[in-house]
């Protein structure tokens, strides 16, 4: 019957980010806490952009343009691994990786940063053009934070101790006479 409920559920995404909506994240991570009786550990990584900068440089629309192509590219890496997501915050995302280890959750947010670096930045920046005009120009910096948790930590404090933990994993910087830097 759960099962069944978070199907029903499966449509109910944040409208910024295309990931997980609040409701639908809380209902898969109590399913999981009551999937095995016993306490088990979880890696999760907080995403982050400084989104007030995006929006001074962007404006709203183009701001929120970046973190729905940042959430859908955290969903297309992490959802095949069993893992889900959910925006905390204006400018955050929570991925929760429950069948993989810290360590190769570091490897993975390593891999993340390169592939994000190399490839969706740039996307984002010709979205972002496609949209804005070829003038538009910004830098944007993308920070995540790894923590292991235990399956009966609060989200809150997961949150916490992931955000204590916040590096640069991609920069882009765009080059007004064309291509990033």
């Amino acid at each position: 019957m759960a099962q069944e409920f978070l199907r029903s559920l499966e449509g109910f995404e944040d409208e910024l980010t295309g990931v997980l909506s609040k409701q639908m994240f809380r209902a898969r991570y109590t399913m999981m806490l009551n999937e095995r009786q016993a306490e088990r550990t979880l890696t999760a990584v907080l995403f982050s952009v400084h989104f007030d900068l995006l929006v001074e440089t962007l404006g709203h629309v183009g701001a929120a343009e970046v973190l729905r192509a940042l959430g859908k590219y955290i969903n297309t890496n992490f959802m095949a691994l069993g893992g889900f997501s959910v925006r905390t915050h204006t400018g955050e995302i929570l991925a929760m990786l429950p069948y993989t280890g810290f360590k190769e959750g570091q490897q993975l947010v390593e891999s993340f940063g390169g592939g994000l670096q190399k490839e969706a930045l740039s996307n984002i920046e010709a979205l972002t053009q496609a949209k804005m005009g070829d003038s538009t120009c910004f830098e944007i910096s993308v920070y995540a934070g790894i923590t292991e948790a235990s399956s009966s930590e609060d989200i809150d404090r997961i949150i916490e101790k992931a955000r204590a933990n916040l590096g640069i994993i991609a920069i882009h910087r765009c080059d007004p006479k064309g291509g990033g830097i």
